[in-house]
């Protein structure tokens, strides 16, 4: 019986949208409400040297963790959403900071001013991904950000002084939508 309704279409196409519109606003709840690079470090491994950026995520202004990410791996999220998302407006200094602009201002990647330097970068790259809500709502940015690992150590909120607001949830009116 339930096929023959969807055949139809009468009560479970609004049985569908309900269920579609909770989803939206479930996924919507994951999304970072606020993202900062809070660290650098670099560390050794195997003898090879390399640096290690902090991200302090605050989800849906209720859950705090932190993660460590290499510039590998911001570099291989970029080129995963750019493929993903070929005409979505991507932040400004994306280009120079993957496309190596900025690294060749540098002879040594592990000289702490650089380090500082692409951390800050890095910061502003993530914030302005956030600001596009396409781009905030992909998948692959939820897994970077690791919103769907339940293993993660979580925090209690710091102050709104420790954190860089990146992107507020919903539209203006408080309401989620998911046509832009």
């Amino acid at each position: 019986s339930d096929a023959s309704c969807r055949e139809c279409g009468s009560v479970s196409a609004k049985q569908e949208r309900l269920v579609n519109r909770i989803e939206q606003l479930e996924s919507s709840l994951k999304r970072p409400t606020f993202v900062k690079v809070t660290e650098a470090r670099t560390e050794m491994m195997g003898g090879k040297q390399y640096t290690v950026y902090r991200l302090s995520v605050l989800v849906s202004g209720q859950a705090q963790y932190s993660i460590d990410k290499r510039y590998s791996e911001f570099l291989e999220l970029h080129r995963k959403l750019k493929q993903q998302f070929p005409f979505e407006r991507f932040p400004d200094l994306a280009e120079d900071l993957f496309g190596g602009l900025k690294s060749l201002m540098w002879l040594n990647r592990f000289d702490p001013e650089f380090v500082e330097c692409r951390r800050v970068w890095l910061e502003a790259y993530l914030v302005g991904v956030l600001e596009v809500s396409k781009l905030a709502r992909a998948r692959l940015l939820h897994a970077f950000l690791a919103l769907n690992n339940a293993a993660l150590h979580l925090s209690i909120p710091p102050g709104p002084t420790n954190l860089v607001q990146s992107v507020p949830l919903g539209s203006d009116d408080g309401s989620f939508d998911s046509s832009d």
